[in-house]
């Protein structure tokens, strides 16, 4: 299940890391490849985004949705797009991140944060989990992406399994 107040607080701690507004293409790639850290590292991703394949390479579906304007409240509290960037109106703070996910974000950032836009999607576009959908968006699953990283059938097996009884359990708190 989606986690917008972690995506938020992750997308403006990339923000504060770069030292003000990012492009947003450039904010979606760093998101990606922290969510990947997470998803390899740990067995499960940060936001619990939708991931797809699109033309400027991996994207997190429901946080591109926030980025292009769709109502939210959280997100919208703590981040603006103005033009091709997204900038920081409040400090959402970290609360919500994990160490191990907060040390996923500055890991990316040190690693990638460098980076121009255009670079960090050519960057994206070399992970063996993608292809290029031409002018649509296609599916990319944490299996795919756990198993071009070699993981053993039954380690990705267990992956998905907790990832599936972690989405039922914040469905049932989510329903109380």
């Amino acid at each position: 299940m989606y986690n917008e107040v972690k995506a938020t607080q992750m997308a403006a701690r990339f923000v504060e890391l770069a030292g003000g507004p990012v492009n947003y293409v450039k904010l979606l790639k760093l998101m990606y490849l922290a969510d990947r850290a997470m998803l390899t590292r740990h067995g499960k991703p940060v936001t619990y985004d939708r991931w797809v394949r699109m033309k400027h390479g991996p994207v997190l579906s429901a946080t591109y949705d926030l980025i292009k304007g769709s109502p939210s409240g959280y997100w919208s509290e703590h981040l603006r797009t103005n033009g091709y960037c997204v900038e920081l109106v409040a400090d959402p703070g970290t609360d919500d991140l994990s160490p191990a996910e907060q040390d996923a974000i500055l890991d990316t950032f040190m690693e990638y944060g460098r980076f121009d836009t255009w670079a960090l999607r050519d960057i994206t576009h070399g992970l063996e989990e993608w292809q290029d959908p031409g002018n649509t968006s296609v599916p990319l699953t944490y299996k795919e992406v756990l198993d071009v990283e070699g993981l053993a059938a039954d380690e990705v097996a267990a992956v998905l399994e907790n990832i599936a009884a972690q989405d039922v359990m914040d469905r049932v708190l989510q329903a109380a």
